[in-house]
Order: structure tokens, then C-alpha cells, then sequence
């Protein structure tokens, strides 16, 4: 047993990322990210999980350091941030200060790249306190029983009471109001807030019906414009239901040993809306050349 190991339902704050996402539970469980897989097909929730398939090593990303640094500044937890002072990633040097911080669990970044992540979190923070209250637990791992099976999720914060969570979502994209909502939906991030509910309300039942929980989106670039997006009881009630396959599923599989993809029954095609208003716009379009080509004889 190690230090990061899970053997009973509980909460964990300030819980590491690297041991949480390899799966610190008795058995294999089921996070949002798998769920969200099993919805696809139990053979796709199989190949995501970390403990049934080998995945592959993250390769270097400047977005995802910068967003980890950011997590971790703003929540006063996190990955230790290694700033490198130099201007890219050209030189040998760099890249192999790169590499060494990586394999101790570390983001480096360089010295701009930091500034940026410091801004950020600098205008965030205050937001996360309004939401959370100043006592709040940052990256709370959740793991709870559903019968037989284990599932897991973590917080990015939570209030002491457990009933206010707030998810940091940094882009590199826009985090407009319209924009933060498709990528809320584009992510299926209203499956991870119903798994964060259910894991939630199975521990402290005495919350049931009272949470709260918001997505802040910040851009990663300046202005660092920010959206907050409250998740509504009318998006909770559908992705309960997806939340509830995907455990059901996730029972079924982890017993059996079986794990199905697609199913084998053919799709018919049916023309989408979309398609069908594309073409009728095109078939206008076209008669209107005809009605002109005929006028030019």
C-alpha cells in the first residue's frame, strides 16, 4: 500500500494529480472521463482506463503546462511549476530542463508563459473564494461505492460544507459567454458534473438537492477574459441519466469481463436537419443561376 492509495469511500483532499489519474482504488473504477468513454461504447471506456489498457505518455504541450501552473496557483495546490528563464524551447539546454521537470511531476514553463498563468490566477482567485468561501478544499478526490463497483472524481474546489464546487477550465480558445457554453457541452462536462453530484451525494446525503456547481473558463492569453457557467437543474436532470447508464454499464462490464463495442445492428441513413436545410439553401441558390443564365440568352 502507498501513500496515495485509496481503500476506503471518502473524501481526499489535496489528493495528487499523477496517483488520482492512474487510479488509486481497491479495484478499477469508474472517473467522469471513463464514463464519458463508456457512453461511446464499453469497449472505448476500457481503452481509457489506465489500469485496463496502458496509455500512452502526454506529450509536451505548452497549453496544458500553462493550465496546470494555473491550477495550481490558483488553488494553492497542485504540480510544482518549474520556470525556466528563456525566451522558447529552441536550445538543447532548455529542453532538457523540460524533460527533467516533467518526469518529477512538475509544469515548466517559460518565465512569460508563468506571468501569463500568475495573471490568470490572480483573477480568478477571487472568484473561487466568492464561490467557495475562503476555507475551501482544493483538489478533492471523491471515491465512493456503487454496490460492488468503485467510482472516483476530483474537485477542483469545494466548500467545507460540500454543497459549492467550482471546476477552472483554462482555453486557449475564446471563453466568451457562448463560446465557454459549446465547449461546456462540446467537453460533456454536464456528465462530470452529475458523476461530481452522485459521488457527492452518496457521502454526504445530507446535501442531496442543495449543491451548487459552476465551470469558470479563462482565456490563457491576455485580456485572460473569464465566463462562468452555472450548470442548471434542467442540464442535471438529463445527464443523471447518462451518469446512471454509464455506472450501469460500467457494473455489467467490470463483472462479465465483456466489453462491446458499437452495436452490430446497421444505421440507416437519415438525413440530418442541418443537411437538409443546407441543401434546400443550395437548390434555391441554383434555380436562381438557372432563372439568370435563361434571362442572359
Amino acid at each position: 500500500m502507498t501513500e496515495h492509495t485509496i481503500t476506503e469511500p471518502g473524501f481526499y483532499p489535496d489528493f495528487p494529480e499523477a496517483p488520482y489519474h492512474a487510479d488509486p482504488c481497491p479495484v478499477p473504477s469508474l472517473s467522469s472521463g471513463v464514463a464519458k468513454a463508456m457512453l461511446r461504447s464499453p469497449a472505448h471506456g476500457y481503452v481509457a482506463h489506465p489500469r485496463l489498457t496502458k496509455q500512452k505518455p502526454l506529450s509536451s504541450n505548452v497549453d496544458r503546462d500553462k493550465g496546470s501552473a494555473f491550477h495550481t496557483l490558483a488553488l494553492g495546490s497542485g504540480p510544482p511549476i518549474v520556470v525556466i528563464n528563456a525566451p522558447d524551447w529552441k536550445k538543447k539546454k532548455h529542453q532538457n530542463e523540460r524533460q527533467a521537470a516533467y518526469a518529477r511531476g512538475a509544469a515548466p514553463l517559460l518565465e512569460e508563459h508563468y506571468e501569463h498563468a500568475k495573471a490568470m490566477a490572480q483573477i480568478v482567485r477571487p472568484m473561487l473564494v466568492d464561490w467557495c468561501g475562503k476555507d475551501f478544499e482544493p483538489e478533492c478526490v471523491i471515491a465512493w461505492r456503487e454496490g460492488q463497483a468503485w467510482c472516483r472524481t476530483m474537485l477542483d474546489a469545494v466548500s467545507r460544507d460540500r454543497l459549492a464546487v467550482l471546476d477552472l477550465k483554462s482555453t486557449a480558445a475564446g471563453a466568451a459567454p457562448d463560446e465557454a457554453n459549446k465547449r461546456f457541452f462540446n467537453d460533456d462536462s454536464d456528465i462530470q458534473a452529475a458523476h461530481q453530484e452522485r459521488g457527492l451525494d452518496a457521502l454526504d446525503p445530507a446535501g442531496v438537492g442543495r449543491r451548487k456547481i459552476r465551470y469558470l473558463y479563462i482565456e490563457n492569453e491576455p485580456p485572460f477574459g473569464v465566463t462562468a457557467v452555472d450548470v442548471t437543474e434542467a442540464t442535471m436532470h438529463f445527464a443523471r441519466r447518462d451518469v446512471d447508464h454509464a455506472i450501469t454499464l460500467w457494473k455489467g462490464c467490470t463483472q462479465s469481463d465483456i466489453w462491446p463495442g458499437y452495436p452490430r445492428v446497421p444505421k440507416r441513413a437519415v438525413e440530418p436537419e442541418w443537411r437538409s436545410r443546407q441543401r434546400e439553401d443550395r437548390e434555391a441558390g441554383i434555380a436562381e443561376l438557372i432563372r439568370k443564365l435563361k434571362g442572359a440568352k
